[in-house]
């Protein structure tokens, strides 16, 4: 496994805190019960657009139950830069995400990979990011 990365940088959007935790990945938090719309779409793209000026990943780390209008389904990971997405969920839960794929965004054109473990997708994102050209 890799180092643990720690919270540089905390920003507080309507829905949602990103923390930034390197040059290169960034761990969101959605807010509980929110609806991901598009307004905040917007706003969570300008927010990663000021923070990233080189290819990032992200960590969605699904501490809270959220749900995604279907505009935002379909514009959230429309983000240039955006190489990856590793999403936490926690199996404890009995309405995993994974088990519902209608409710994810569309992740066609970014890697994208569900794990249980922040660890793990730490790991698995710093890997894909090295990667990338």
């Amino acid at each position: 496994m890799g180092p643990t990365l720690v919270c540089q940088q905390t920003i507080e959007l309507s829905a949602a805190s990103i923390h930034i935790l390197s040059n290169d990945i960034a761990e969101v938090f959605v807010h509980n019960n929110a609806i991901v719309c598009k307004e905040f779409v917007k706003e969570y793209h300008q927010t990663l657009q000021a923070a990233f000026d080189q290819p990032f990943g992200l960590i969605i780390n699904r501490l809270d139950k959220y749900e995604y209008s279907e505009c935002a389904k379909s514009q959230i990971t429309q983000l240039d830069l955006l190489k990856a997405v590793a999403m936490i969920e926690y199996p404890e839960w009995s309405n995993n995400i994974s088990s519902q794929p209608e409710k994810l965004p569309d992740f066609a054109d970014t890697s994208f990979n569900i794990f249980h473990d922040r660890e793990e997708a730490l790991y698995w994102l710093a890997t894909v990011l090295k990667e990338q050209p």
